[in-house]
């Protein structure tokens, strides 16, 4: 791979790469800011010692390239998020207006949980806002980073909830990490993956045809002493390890994944996402120099740290905050990014992901981001490394039928 920057170039075998004639046509002829940017981008930088979530998100390679990004700065860092429709105004916009701004929309890509639904409760009017905008003829998708089921899986989720959603018009990161296999063509390789996560992306390798090894099953060799990682012998048709939320990871299934990236040749690191946690619950009381807190959860990032540190290697992020999801979403989809807009509560998956593609992006407030969060978000937007601010915010889902 020829690098804008002569060192640290990363050599990737032809037969992981995927044709993206139709996708690179299909950007160019938009006039998002994502197709403006594309040409400029060369080849990532290799790991630095010190990885975070912002960094893991912007060293990741786009669909079809291999982008020129600092693996120390934040997506924001790149020019196409600089400008001010990518920051965003944060314009709330009341009930009575709501339907206004989807008047000049084709498409509408909801997150799921924190904008549809909380836990196990709908999320007042939302099956009515779902049905008012097929109504008015809108295209629906639904993108979540909680890789916990498949998509047939994700059907049931959304039933229990009283939406009415197909299969097809369900994107969870752990059906966007076996679609990546197979639009770089994994199979043709002869490999298999290793997978170290749970049953929504087991099932989505099984539906997409690749063979695997790992998942919620696997009885992994104890390596618990140096000894016994001295003396692993790797499975050597490991072509990828494919990184999810895996509630059973132990130190040998972390052991055995970074000796598989670190010494087969070409093996690839995919991951669902690198979402750091989630809030759990209510905030709680807190003392009174302190801001109230909710419980935290350690997610897919966690895991993915605990892989990328040691290996140094740059993973394929499938989900929202990475690069290569919203091209895909885009062909699959026959989407026009000016016409599309993505709504969801987390400033760096769902906002990201918007921004990066040019799209109109809406906030709710009934999820992970706080208003008090996003005016804090809002006095940085214009620094290095600070993330895309929403165009606009609105109480709940609902207020996009008017609906209260």
């Amino acid at each position: 791979v020829n690098c804008p920057n002569n060192s640290n170039q990363i050599e990737i075998p032809q037969s992981f790469y995927c044709p993206g004639h139709a996708v690179i046509t299909m950007l160019l002829q938009s006039q998002s800011r994502f197709a403006q940017t594309a040409a400029q981008r060369g080849c990532s930088k290799m790991m630095p010692p010190s990885i975070s979530a912002s960094s893991l998100r912007s060293a990741v390679p786009a669909y079809g390239s291999r982008p020129s990004v600092s693996a120390k700065s934040n997506l924001a860092d790149n020019q196409a998020l600089l400008d001010k429709k990518a920051i965003g105004k944060a314009e709330f916009v009341p009930m009575e207006k709501g339907k206004a701004i989807m008047d000049d929309i084709d498409c509408v890509i909801f997150d799921c949980d924190g904008v549809l639904w909380r836990g196990f409760s709908t999320i007042q009017n939302s099956p009515e806002t779902l049905k008012d905008l097929r109504a008015r003829g809108k295209k629906l998708l639904f993108v979540t980073n909680n890789a916990g089921k498949s998509r047939k899986g994700y059907v049931k989720r959304f039933t229990s909830v009283g939406l009415d959603v197909k299969a097809d018009e369900i994107v969870p990161a752990s059906y966007a990490a076996a679609a990546y296999l197979e639009s770089i063509n994994f199979k043709a390789t002869g490999k298999k993956a290793l997978c170290i996560a749970n049953q929504g992306t087991e099932e989505e390798l099984q539906e997409h045809g690749i063979p695997y090894i790992g998942g919620e099953s696997w009885k992994e060799p104890l390596l618990d002493s140096a000894d016994k990682i001295k003396d692993l012998v790797i499975d050597e048709n490991i072509g990828a390890v494919v990184v999810g939320f895996d509630g059973l990871l132990t130190y040998s299934r972390i052991v055995y994944a970074s000796c598989c990236l670190r010494e087969l040749p070409g093996c690839l690191f995919v991951v669902t996402n690198v979402d750091p946690n989630d809030n759990l619950g209510q905030p709680t009381k807190a003392p009174f120099d302190q801001k109230p807190l909710r419980r935290m959860m350690p997610v897919t990032g966690t895991m993915v740290q605990s892989i990328a540190h040691p290996t140094g290697k740059h993973p394929v992020i499938a989900g929202k905050g990475g690069s290569w999801l919203f091209p895909f979403l885009m062909a699959k989809y026959n989407l026009n990014p000016e016409r599309t807009a993505m709504v969801g509560d987390r400033l760096d998956t769902d906002i990201v992901l918007g921004a990066e593609g040019g799209l109109k992006t809406i906030m709710p407030l009934t999820g992970v981001t706080t208003l008090e969060e996003l005016e804090d978000a809002k006095k940085v937007a214009d620094q290095p490394g600070a993330l895309p601010i929403p165009d606009y915010v609105i109480n709940s889902v609902a207020t996009l039928a008017g609906l209260p």
